[in-house]
C-alpha cells in the first residue's frame, strides 16, 4: 500500500538493540493512535520478528546491521523488517524454539500472525529479505446500529423481476461512509470478509489514498439502495477488483447493481485501467450469473478461498466446507496480443481460457528469450489471516526458484494457512521450468489472471491438509467446468 510517510532505524543484531527497538515501535504506535491491547499485540509480534532476525539471520558472533522501518498506511501502521541474512530454515527454527522453552506453547511464526493483521514475506534477491507486520487502527468500535442483522444473508437467486429504477450514481463522500459501514451491517451482519467496510474511518482512508474508488446507488426518493466499489492494492496497478457489492432488500430486483457496475466500469476505463475482475461463490449462481450478465468472462476457481462461517454462512443449503470463488476477468485493453509463454502441462486450458477472453496470444519474441536467468528470485507472500489464506506472487524467476519455492512453502505450512495461490508471470522465460517445480511441491492449476504487474499469470493453487469436495462447488460457464475437471484430475 502507498505509504504516508515513514522512518526507519538502523540497529546491530545483538540483544541489547531489541528493547531499543521496541522503545521505538512503541512510540511510532502511539503516534498512530493505538490503544493499550494493539500496542502490546503489535510490539510481541515485532520482538518474536526482530529476535528472529538477532538468531537466526546471520552467522553466530557475526556482526552485521537490520533495518526496521515504520510504514503510515490508510488502515494504520506497517513495520517493516529488513535483512541482508540467509534464509530461514523454518523447520529448525520451530525445533529450536520447542525445544528452549516449554512456555512457549505456539511457534515464533505464530505468534507473529496471532498478534498482527496483515503479514508479508518479501524475497529481495541481493537487497536481502524483509518482513511486514501490519496492524489496523480500529479508530473506533465497528459501527454500532440498533438494526438486527439479518436472519438470513443476501441470496437474491429468488427475487422477481421488477420493473428498473432510475438510481443515481455518486462517489460517496466522507460524511456517507457510515452510512456505507449501515449498509453492509443490515445485509450481513458482521460476518463479511472484509473488516474495512464496518469502520468508516477506514473506508475514508482508502479513498483518500487511492486504494478504494466507491459508489453508492441512491433511489429516486435520496434513499440509499446499494453500494459497490472498485479496490487497487496499489494505485499503480494496471487492474482493479470490482466488488463490495450490497443491494438494499427493498431495491433489490430494479436493476440496481447493473447499475452501479456500469458506473464504475466507465469510471475503469477513464482511469485506463487494463481489466476489471469479479470474485463470485460457487455456493450458488448469483454471483456468476451477475458478473457475466455484466461481461466478464471465467478465467479460474479457486478453492477454499474462505472460511463457511465467513460472509456465506447463513444461506441455506451451505455446507460447511470452505468456501471456493470462480474468478471472472474483464478485457478493457483491445491490444493486438499478449505475449506469453504457456507452460505444456497447462496448455490446451489456457488456450480455452484466453479464447474465452476474446484476448489474442503469441509467443514470447526471441529477444525476450535471449537472456540469461537472472541469479535471484524476486518475490512476495502475503497472507490474509481473516481468512486464513495466502498469496504467493513472483515478480521475477531467477535461478534460486526452487530454493524460493521451499521456503516459502514451508513458511505458510508452519503458519497452517489453509489455501497458497501462488501467481507465476507467463511473460517470464524460465515459466516453464517453474511450473515444473510447482508441481512437484504439490500445487495445481486454478486459472489465469490478464494484466497483473509482472504481466499475464497463471495461478496455482496448494491445499494445506484441508479437503474440498469439488461436487458441491456450482458453476455456470462451461469453461469454468473445464477447470474444475482439470483440478479434480489433478487432486485425485
Amino acid at each position: 500500500m502507498d505509504p504516508i510517510y515513514n522512518t526507519s532505524l538502523n540497529l546491530l543484531n545483538q540483544k541489547p538493540y531489541v528493547n531499543i527497538a521496541l522503545n521505538y515501535l512503541k512510540g511510532e504506535l502511539e503516534l498512530v493512535g493505538f490503544d493499550q491491547t494493539s500496542t502490546d499485540q503489535m510490539l510481541t509480534a515485532c520482538k518474536q520478528a526482530i529476535e528472529n532476525v538477532i538468531r537466526h539471520a546471520y552467522p553466530q558472533d557475526h556482526q552485521a546491521h537490520f533495518q526496521i522501518i515504520t510504514i503510515h498506511v490508510p488502515r494504520g501502521i506497517k513495520v517493516v523488517i529488513k535483512d541482508q541474512g540467509i534464509p530461514f530454515d523454518f523447520e529448525k527454527i520451530e525445533k529450536d524454539e520447542q525445544v528452549k522453552s516449554d512456555q512457549q506453547k505456539k511457534p515464533g511464526l505464530m505468534i507473529i500472525k496471532d498478534n498482527v493483521d496483515g503479514l508479508e514475506f518479501h524475497n529481495l534477491g541481493p537487497e536481502g529479505k524483509e518482513l511486514q507486520l501490519e496492524k489496523f487502527l480500529h479508530h473506533s468500535s465497528p459501527v454500532i446500529t440498533d438494526e438486527k442483522p439479518p436472519d438470513k444473508l443476501p441470496e437474491e437467486e429468488k427475487l422477481a423481476d421488477h420493473t428498473p429504477l432510475p438510481f443515481t450514481m455518486k462517489i460517496i463522500e466522507p460524511d456517507e461512509a457510515i452510512e456505507v459501514s449501515r449498509l453492509i451491517y443490515r445485509s450481513y451482519g458482521y460476518s463479511y470478509l472484509s473488516d474495512d467496510l464496518y469502520y468508516p474511518q477506514r473506508i475514508i482512508n482508502l479513498i483518500e489514498h487511492g486504494h478504494l474508488i466507491p459508489v453508492i446507488a441512491l433511489s429516486p426518493d435520496k434513499q440509499i439502495a446499494g453500494y459497490c466499489s472498485l479496490q487497487l492494492e496499489n494505485t499503480e496497478d494496471n487492474i482493479a477488483e470490482m466488488g463490495q457489492a450490497v443491494v438494499t432488500p427493498e431495491f433489490r430486483g430494479h436493476k440496481c447493481l447493473e447499475q452501479m457496475s456500469e458506473y464504475l466500469l466507465h469510471t475503469a476505463k477513464d482511469m485506463g485501467l487494463h481489466g476489471l475482475f469479479v470474485q463470485a461463490v460457487t455456493n450458488h449462481l448469483y454471483s456468476q450469473k451477475s458478473s457475466h450478465r455484466f461481461g466478464t468472462r471465467d478465467c479460474a476457481v479457486q478453492l477454499g478461498y474462505c472460511p463457511a462461517d465467513m460472509e456465506f454462512k447463513k444461506i441455506e443449503g451451505a455446507s460447511d466446507q470452505r468456501v471456493s470463488v470462480v474468478l471472472s476477468y474483464l478485457n478493457l485493453n483491445q491490444e493486438n496480443s499478449h505475449f506469453i509463454r504457456i507452460p505444456e502441462k497447462y496448455e490446451d486450458i489456457i488456450k480455452e481460457i484466453y479464447q474465452n477472453l476474446n484476448i489474442e496470444i503469441s509467443d514470447l519474441l526471441p529477444e525476450a528469450l535471449d537472456h540469461p536467468v537472472p541469479e535471484h528470485t524476486f518475490s512476495r507472500i502475503k497472507i490474509l489471516n481473516k481468512a486464513n489464506i495466502a498469496k504467493f506472487h513472483v515478480f521475477r524467476i531467477g535461478q534460486d526458484f526452487s530454493k524460493v519455492l521451499n521456503t516459502g512453502l514451508k513458511k505458510l505450512r508452519h503458519q497452517h494457512v489453509d489455501v497458497i495461490y501462488l501467481h507465476l508471470s507467463m511473460e517470464d522465460p524460465q515459466i516453464e521450468s517453474a511450473v515444473t517445480d510447482c508441481s512437484y511441491q504439490g500445487f495445481i492449476f486454478s486459472g489465469v489472471l490478464p494484466h497483473e504487474s509482472a504481466g499475464d499469470s497463471i495461478i496455482l493453487q496448494y491445499l494445506n491438509d484441508i479437503e474440498i469436495d469439488l461436487d458441491l462447488l456450482q458453476l455456470e460457464s462451461e469453461i469454468s467446468g473445464k477447470i474444475k475437471s482439470l483440478i479434480k484430475s489433478a487432486i485425485k
